[in-house]
């Protein structure tokens, strides 16, 4: 083999270290945006999970105030049914006291 077969073949190795270290360098910067890429997913991640909680939490607590607010309604409710009863007690009693007086003079 002559100097100049010799020297093209360390040029071919030459290049093709060279190429691979090309190669390599781009492989650590897409692995270095990939790394990036996933901390900034698990961070939103993170805020995602924060704020479905802090939703989940609002929901029950609505949930406790609606039914607590229906549990008023329905006592209030109950409440007016019995005064409308008694009410329509007074009423009645009223009628006949109207009633009576009438038969009573006419």
């Amino acid at each position: 083999m002559t100097d100049e077969e010799i020297n093209r073949k360390f040029d071919t190795v030459a290049n093709h270290l060279a190429a691979l270290a090309v190669g390599q360098q781009h492989l650590q910067e897409a692995q270095q945006h990939l790394q990036e890429a996933q901390a900034a997913a698990e961070s939103r991640t993170g805020r995602l999970e924060r704020i479905v909680a802090l939703a989940l939490r609002a929901g029950a607590r609505e949930r406790r105030e609606l039914r607590r607010s229906i549990g008023q309604l329905t006592e209030a409710v109950t409440r007016l049914a019995e005064s409308q009863a008694h009410t329509d007690q007074r009423l009645d009693a009223l009628i006949d006291i109207v009633r009576e007086g009438r038969n009573g003079k006419g």
